[in-house]
C-alpha cells in the first residue's frame, strides 16, 4: 500500500488535507473488494484541560452529522443535549469533514458502479461485536447508511462516544499485481456552510487530478538603488501565464510593489492592475501605462517593461523588495498572489558612480559606538561606508604613523557585501544590491584583528585613471561589544 498527501497553502485549500492510498495486491486474486476508511475523531476545547490526553469525559461531546450528496460525515464539539441550544458552539467552533472523494478503477458516484457505506457506533474499549474480519467485512459491504436524524442515544452528545466508517465497493476482481486506489480529504472550517463550499472545492481538486488553481508566478525583477532611492524594474512575463483550471486561462490581473526594513516588513507601496473588462473586477482598476517604460530598459542585456521608484529612503540602510503577480479569481476561487520570496531582494540606496558631485564619503564619521544600522551587534558585525566610490579602485586605511591596517580592491559590478557579515550573511541573509559606488568596511584589519579605538588615513585609488583621494575616518569604539 502506498499512501500519498497532499496540501496546499493558499485559500480554501490551506484547510484540508487529502489522502491518496494506492493498494496493490500481491496474492491471490480478490473479488468483491471493498475500501473504507475509519476513524475515531475527539473535538473540543484543548486548552480547558490541564493534562493532556483528557479524561473519559472528553470523548463524550461530539456531534456528527452525515451528508448523503457530499459522503462526507461531519463532526464538532457540542457540550450536550438538546441540539443545538446546549451546545454552546462558541466554546470550540471548528467543524471537521470527512469526505469521501473517488476511486480507481470505477466511479464512486455512479450507484450501478460502487456502493457507499456509512457507518458509526459507540466506541467501547474490549467490545467484541466488530474485532473479527467477517464482522468488520459485513460493516464495510452493507450498503447501508445509519440513520442519524435523530441521533440515537448511544451517538449523542453527552451519551456516546461516536465512531465513524465510509466504505465504497464493490471491485468485483482485483487479480495478482492489480491496484485499487481510493481518495478522501479531511476538511476543516468554523461553520457549516464554508465546510460544505471547501467540501467541493476538494472534490473538484480530485476530478482535475489534483490541478489546483494558482496564481501567476512573481515577475522576474531588478532593483537599481541610487542616492536615497530604489528603482524597481520588472517584466511582464507574468501576464502570459496561463491557470488550466481557471475558466479564462490568461487570468493576469495585476502587480504589488512591496518594501520594507526588515524581510519581516514587506508593506504594500503600490497595486497596478488591468483595468479593462474582464479584468476590471480585482484592485483598484489602474491600468499599467503608468509604470509602462516604451521601450523597455534593457539592463544587463534583459528587458524591463515596467519602473517603480521608492524614495526618500536614507543612504546605507537596508531595505528589502519584491514585486508579486496576481490574478483576476473567479466565482470557485479568490484572487490569489505570487509569493513575495520568489525576487525579494535586499538593497543599499548610496550614489551611483558619477550621481553625485565631488569625492569619495566615508561615513558616519566620526564612527562613534555603533552605527544606528548595526548596533547591539558584535564586533564581526559592525561596519561603516565607503560611498560614491569609482567603478573600480583599491581602498587601503593607514595609521597615522602609516602603517597599512587594511587593502582591498573594489569592482562595483560584482561587489555583493559578503565581506562584511554584517551586510551580507550567506548563512542567513539575501544577496545585496548595491549601487556600484558603495563598500563597506567591517571595521577588521587585513591581520583579522578589530580596528581599535583612534584616527584613520584613507585613500581610494581609481585603477581607470591612477587619480588617488584621500581623507580621515575617526573610529571611536564601544566597551560593550563582544569578542565573537
Amino acid at each position: 500500500m502506498r499512501q500519498e498527501n497532499y496540501s496546499w497553502s493558499f485559500s480554501d485549500y490551506r484547510h484540508m488535507v487529502f489522502f491518496h492510498w494506492v493498494i496493490k495486491n500481491t496474492g491471490a486474486p480478490l473479488r468483491d473488494v471493498q475500501l473504507a476508511i475509519y476513524n475515531e475523531l475527539a473535538s473540543g476545547p484543548k486548552n480547558n484541560f490541564n493534562n493532556w490526553p483528557p479524561g473519559g469525559a472528553w470523548f463524550n461531546h461530539k456531534q456528527i452529522g452525515w451528508i448523503d450528496s457530499l459522503s462526507m460525515f461531519t463532526e464538532r464539539y457540542c457540550t450536550s443535549l438538546p441540539i443545538p441550544g446546549a451546545c454552546f458552539y462558541s466554546i470550540t467552533p471548528e467543524l471537521v469533514g470527512v469526505k469521501l472523494l473517488g476511486v480507481r478503477p470505477g466511479d464512486a458516484r455512479d450507484p450501478l458502479d460502487k456502493q457507499i457505506t456509512m457507518q458509526c457506533w459507540d466506541f467501547r474499549p474490549g467490545d467484541t461485536s466488530r474485532d473479527e474480519d467477517l464482522e468488520r467485512y459485513a460493516l464495510m459491504s452493507a450498503g447501508t447508511k445509519t440513520v442519524l436524524d435523530p441521533l440515537p442515544s448511544n451517538l449523542s452528545p453527552r451519551d456516546g462516544d461516536p465512531a465513524e466508517l465510509i466504505s465504497v465497493g464493490p471491485f468485483p476482481q482485483v487479480g495478482t499485481g492489480d491496484s485499487v486506489e481510493v481518495d478522501f480529504v479531511y476538511v476543516g472550517a468554523t461553520d457549516e456552510a464554508s465546510l460544505i463550499k471547501r467540501a467541493r472545492t476538494a472534490q473538484r481538486a480530485y476530478d482535475l487530478n489534483y490541478i489546483v488553481p494558482v496564481p501567476p508566478p512573481s515577475p522576474r525583477f531588478r532593483a537599481v538603488a541610487r542616492t536615497g532611492a530604489i528603482d524597481f524594474y520588472w517584466d511582464e512575463s507574468p501576464e502570459e501565464f496561463l491557470d488550466p483550471t481557471s475558466p479564462q486561462p490568461k487570468d493576469f490581473e495585476g502587480y504589488r510593489v512591496y518594501a520594507g526594513e526588515g524581510r519581516e516588513d514587506l508593506r504594500l507601496l503600490a497595486q497596478f492592475d488591468l483595468g479593462a473588462a474582464p479584468h476590471d473586477t480585482t484592485g483598484f482598476n489602474t491600468g499599467l501605462d503608468i509604470v509602462r517604460l516604451t521601450p523597455p530598459a534593457v539592463i544587463e542585456g534583459v528587458p524591463y517593461h515596467y519602473k517603480y521608484t521608492l524614495t526618500s529612503l536614507r543612504d546605507g540602510f537596508k531595505y528589502f523588495a519584491a514585486v508579486t503577480a496576481y490574478d483576476l479569481g473567479n466565482t470557485e476561487i479568490e484572487s490569489l498572489e505570487s509569493g513575495r520570496g520568489q525576487n525579494e531582494v535586499m538593497v543599499v540606496p548610496a550614489p551611483r558612480v558619477g550621481e553625485r558631485a565631488g569625492g569619495v564619503v566615508v561615513f558616519p564619521n566620526p564612527y562613534r559606538v555603533e552605527a544606528a544600522w548595526d548596533a547591539g551587534k558584535n564586533v564581526r558585525e559592525h561596519f561603516l561606508w565607503f560611498a560614491n566610490l569609482p567603478a573600480r579602485c583599491n581602498v587601503r586605511i593607514y595609521t597615522l604613523a602609516g602603517d597599512l591596517v587594511y587593502d582591498q580592491s573594489f569592482n562595483g559590478a560584482s561587489y555583493d557585501g559578503s565581506n562584511a557579515r554584517g551586510i551580507y550573511n550567506p548563512a542567513s541573509d539575501l544577496p545585496g544590491t548595491f549601487s556600484g559606488a558603495t563598500f563597506g568596511w567591517d571595521l577588521v584589519t587585513r591581520r583579522g584583528q578589530a580596528a581599535a579605538t583612534g584616527l584613520y588615513l584613507w585613500s581610494v585609488e581609481d585603477i581607470g585613471t591612477g587619480k588617488t583621494q584621500v581623507g580621515k575616518v575617526l573610529i571611536v569604539k564601544s566597551d560593550r561589544e563582544g569578542l565573537q
